[in-house]
Order: structure tokens, then sequence, then C-alpha cells
């Protein structure tokens, strides 16, 4: 959703989702601090059109594969 990991000023964010096994987060837009140390980190951020971003929460509630 909306300006993802906002407030999440320390490396440990993207630390805890590498350890949930996620390497790519999708959102409309990121906060600053978070979106920078995702790269440091490797998980890769994504942003999109809040339209693109409601048709994979479609998909994926059908269990279909995505396209954008």
């Amino acid at each position: 959703d909306d300006n993802f990991g906002c407030g999440s000023s320390r490396e440990h964010a993207p630390w805890a989702l590498m350890d949930f096994g996620i390497r790519c987060v999708i959102s409309t837009s990121f906060g600053d601090i978070f979106y920078n140390n995702c790269f440091k980190n490797g998980v890769l951020p994504i942003k999109v059109k809040p339209q693109d971003l409601e048709k994979l929460f479609d998909d994926a509630e059908r269990g279909a594969n995505a396209t954008l």
C-alpha cells in the first residue's frame, strides 16, 4: 500500500523481510530510508501505479499469475 516502510529508519526492516524469505516488495510508494536500505540489503522495492497494484491484488485473490 502507500508509503510502505515509513518510519523504518534502520536496516532491521529489510533484514526482517529477508528472514521471512521476502526478496521483493511491491507498493505504490515507499519511505525514503526504507527504500534505500532495501537495495543495500538485497530486497528489491518495486513502485507501481495504484491501478497496477489493485490488479496484482485481484490476481492474487484468484490464484492467477499476474502480468503488468
